[in-house]
Parts: structure tokens; C-alpha cells; sequence
């Protein structure tokens, strides 16, 4: 018990350090969306190699594929970002909710629902299965569960073999802090010697 309150603390204790670095530094938040942009492309762009090469697609069936592929998962990410807005309303609201906003939320949530479920069989994957067929199909939904899986186990491993993401960004900003002011330092000394003569 005594270990959990212990780590618990420290756990308060570098999450209060690191949100009073961020807030302190508007540079750094910047930098830090840019490095997660960078990851999301970088994922992207894993993927788009790994399902074209899972499907084996010829160019022109990826020119007709890919925006066909975007479309849909854009669909889906749009339902998952209402049903994630929806849960985190629903927990804002949570101790003060009455059974009339319960059942609202009930029913929000079930539209949403049904709107994922239709869009598991929407019309772009008759599209899709139109420009690769009804075997291909099944395999692009293996690939995407692959990849997904891969990415994970990918992410776990790191998150365990080092501190974190953030921690690392910190450090690296820091030490190139130190650098520039090293360098200035280094300037006003040549400019004093300068000055001196």
C-alpha cells in the first residue's frame, strides 16, 4: 500500500513538473504537435506500403483504391471521433445527470452505433470489392487488422523500453537550449574581446 501511495506521488509529481514545462513553454507544445504530426505521417505511410503490398495492387488499381479506401476510413474516424466526444460528455455530466439526459445519451449513442454497423458495409466497400475483388477484400481486412496489432505491440514495446515519448522531447529541447545558450554566451565573450581591442 505503501509503495502505491509512494509511486503515486512521484507519478503527481512529474505529471505537475511536465505540464508547468509546457505551460511555460509555448515552443515546446509546438514542437511536440509537429513530432506527433511527423509520426502520424510516417504511420500513414507505413500503412498505405503495407496494404499495398499485402493486396499486391497494380498501379492502376491503386489509383482507383486508394481514394475509394480514404474516403471510407475517414467515414470511420468521423464516427469515432462523435462517439469519443459523446463519452466524454457523457462522463462530464455524469454525477449531475438526470434520466431524461441519460435516455438522450442512450439514444445518441445507439445512432451512432447503427451509423458504425452501416458503415461496416457501406458503399465504399462494395466499391472496393468491385476494384479488387471478394478474396482481396478479406485480405485488406486481415491487413488492416495485422497492421494495427503490429503498430501496437510496436508502441508497447517502446513505451516499455524507455521513459516516454514526452520525456524525450523535453530532453532533447532542453539540451538544445543549453546549446544556443552556450553559443550566445560564447558570442558576447568574442564581442567583449572585440570591443576590449
Amino acid at each position: 500500500m505503501k509503495t502505491y501511495f509512494f509511486k503515486s506521488v512521484i507519478f503527481f509529481c512529474f505529471l505537475s513538473s511536465v505540464s508547468f514545462m509546457f505551460s511555460q513553454n509555448p515552443k515546446l507544445i509546438k514542437q511536440v504537435e509537429r513530432d506527433v504530426k511527423e509520426i502520424h505521417e510516417k504511420i500513414k505511410t507505413l500503412h498505405v506500403a503495407h496494404i499495398t503490398a499485402e493486396l499486391e495492387l497494380t498501379e492502376s488499381e491503386a489509383q482507383e483504391f486508394w481514394p475509394v479506401y480514404n474516403k471510407m476510413r475517414e467515414e470511420d474516424r468521423q464516427i469515432d471521433h462523435e462517439k469519443r466526444d459523446l463519452m466524454r460528455e457523457i462522463d462530464r455530466n455524469y454525477s449531475s445527470m438526470t434520466n431524461a439526459q441519460a435516455k438522450s445519451y442512450l439514444e445518441k449513442y445507439k445512432a451512432l452505433e447503427r451509423r458504425e454497423a452501416a458503415a461496416e458495409f457501406s458503399e465504399y466497400h462494395e466499391r472496393i470489392i468491385d476494384i479488387v475483388g471478394i478474396k482481396r477484400f478479406f485480405k485488406l481486412k486481415k491487413a488492416d487488422y495485422d497492421f494495427r496489432r503490429k503498430m501496437l505491440r510496436k508502441f508497447k514495446s517502446k513505451r516499455d523500453k524507455r521513459t516516454g515519448f514526452i520525456n524525450d522531447r523535453i530532453q532533447e529541447h532542453k539540451l538544445e537550449a543549453q546549446k544556443r545558450r552556450d553559443l550566445l554566451m560564447e558570442k558576447r565573450d568574442s564581442l567583449k574581446v572585440v570591443r576590449e581591442s
